[in-house]
């Protein structure tokens, strides 16, 4: 299994560096998630021109379907830099980094969601009191789409965001209290902001939290928590491969069920095929 997860974790770096050019100065990333797929993904210092994320996006995704709906995204949503994310289980998702008030994160969502979720959403940043800075949409392999959208909280706005997923989407309580008690386990690393991440589904919304620059001592209690006992090894041998001992990230997502799932990132630039490392 050990073997099946870095090799996976190569085969979809080298797939999107073939498409994608990157370098030592860019965000490059493994996201590994507990009991489930390992992906890379590139986010560029300078930003990829959009012809060049639409040739990518048709040499990536499994369908002429799926290629079409991301590159109409990429046109359709005017965005500074954007980045690309590649799942070992073929899944495709496109982030732009883009101001959204309220409203337009509704009107985004009715093109992928009900009525009644998109309003939700909107509901959801209108109690925080802020935009959200952008939006990731996902296309998987079965040609299932799952849109996100993306703010930056503080440590003091935290419970107001767990509190508005409470009331607004009706996220299990167990998966909230998870990430509350994750917060104050967390010894405080970094200035940096905590991402929230709300997904958006047939059936609902799901949060997910993103705490930075969390050390691996740190993180490992975590992924073990929700029971992936048989990854660990998997999770080791890839951050010793890489010489990383801290975690870019560690997400941890709430349902509507009681569920919680964990992801670590990891910094991959180690791991950049030789024609990638030389910056311009």
């Amino acid at each position: 299994m050990q073997v099946v997860r870095l090799g996976n974790a190569r085969r979809v770096l080298d797939a999107l560096t073939r498409e994608l050019p990157a370098t030592t100065n860019d965000v490059v990333e493994f996201m590994i998630r507990a009991g489930g797929a390992t992906a890379a993904l590139l986010y560029p210092r300078v930003p990829w021109e959009s012809p060049k994320v639409e040739s990518a996006i048709d040499a990536l995704t499994s369908s002429g379907r799926a290629a079409q709906l991301l590159k109409t995204c990429v046109r359709g949503i005017p965005a500074a830099r954007r980045s690309v994310r590649l799942s070992a289980n073929g899944a495709v998702s496109v982030f732009s980094a883009i101001d959204l008030e309220p409203a337009r994160i509704e009107a985004l969502g009715r093109a992928f969601l009900s009525d009644e979720v998109s309003g939700n959403l909107a509901t959801f940043f209108v109690e925080l009191d802020t935009h959200a800075c952008g939006v990731a949409i996902e296309v998987a392999h079965d040609g299932s789409v799952r849109p996100r959208w993306y703010t930056m909280l503080d440590s003091r706005s935290l419970p107001r965001a767990l509190n508005a997923a409470r009331e607004v989407f009706r996220l299990a309580p167990q998966g909230l209290d998870h990430v509350a008690s994750v917060a104050e386990s967390i010894t405080a690393c970094s200035s940096r902001p905590l991402v929230c991440n709300v997904a958006g589904m047939s059936h609902g919304a799901a949060l997910k939290i993103e705490f930075p620059d969390v050390p691996l001592e740190q993180a490992i209690p975590l992924w073990t928590a929700v029971g992936d006992f048989d990854a660990l090894n998997e999770v080791m041998a890839m951050s010793s491969e890489l010489g990383v001992e801290t975690c870019s990230y560690v997400g941890v997502r709430a349902f509507t069920t009681p569920e919680v799932e964990v992801s670590l990132y990891l910094d991959a630039r180690d791991w950049l095929p030789t024609r990638s490392r030389e910056a311009p």
